[in-house]
């Protein structure tokens, strides 16, 4: 796992999400505008960070698109309560 943010311990960076990812940060924006990766955390106008609990259980699960993901989310916290 790429160090975490200076910012936030619970917040990756584009620059981790792509280190967790294996890929550019060019690729993590090409990906997100493409409606590839899950959508960040907006932090003002020029911050963008992605929560780290969400990124590793999206790709622990196999990066499915984000919509995918999103009931993935809503099940297990269904099966959780």
């Amino acid at each position: 796992m790429p160090p975490t943010s200076a910012n936030r311990p619970d917040e990756m960076t584009a620059t981790e999400v792509a280190a967790s990812l294996k890929i550019s940060e060019r690729a993590v924006y090409k990906m997100l505008k493409e409606g590839r990766l899950i959508p960040p955390l907006r932090r003002g106008t020029k911050q963008t960070r992605w929560s780290r609990e969400s990124v590793t259980d999206w790709i622990r699960f196999g990066c499915p698109s984000p919509e995918g993901f999103e009931v993935i989310v809503k099940d297990m916290e269904a099966a959780t309560k």
